[in-house]
């Protein structure tokens, strides 16, 4: 499909799912292969960003938000660019909390700060993720359940115990640390 972005869109938004389905998978390949290449993008979170990417471009085209004369592998790209610099920005915030954020609400003693940390660092996912945004971000169990995709709001809250427990273990067990996440 080498047709106008805004050719494509009204193509879309009179023949629906099919027309849209052809945009997916002419443009999936390149758009992955770019995303990866110009950005050392992870293949998963590419593949995130493309189907936010064509979310996008489906949304635009119902709400008739597009014009232009670009491609659609262009216009693609230039929300796929945006997503890539959001989700970093995410990531750098993230890695930024400090544990003096956490203190509080998990019940450390002011000495262990530098050590929880650095354990939270070490702790591996989906516990450092749920953690922080249980802790950090304030979300309810049940976000938490969405999120994580908890089959309920019970598994999601004794995920929670079960990672705050190993952020425990690991602080009380004393293990040297270092910021770099090596032990």
């Amino acid at each position: 499909m080498n047709s106008q972005v805004s050719d494509i869109a009204e193509q879309v938004k009179r023949e629906g799912s099919s027309a849209l389905r052809k945009v997916y998978e002419d443009n999936r390949t390149a758009f992955l292969q770019w995303l990866m290449i110009k950005y050392k993008c992870d293949g998963e979170l590419a593949k995130d960003i493309y189907q936010q990417a064509i979310v996008l471009f489906y949304e635009n085209c119902l709400n008739e938000k597009i014009t232009g004369n670009s491609s659609v592998r262009t216009y693609l790209c230039g929300i796929g660019k945006n997503k890539y610099y959001e989700a970093v920005r995410s990531q750098q915030k993230e890695s930024k909390l400090k544990a003096e954020d956490l203190e509080p609400a998990m019940g450390f003693p002011e000495e262990s700060l530098s050590k929880v940390e650095a354990a939270l660092q070490l702790l591996g996912e989906p516990c450092r993720s749920l953690l922080i945004q249980f802790y950090y971000h304030q979300r309810s169990i049940e976000q938490l359940a969405e999120t994580f995709q908890y089959k309920n709001v019970g598994s999601a809250k004794n995920q929670k115990f079960k990672c705050l427990e190993r952020l425990r273990k690991l602080v009380k067990n004393d293990v040297q640390f270092s910021l770099d996440g090596n032990i």
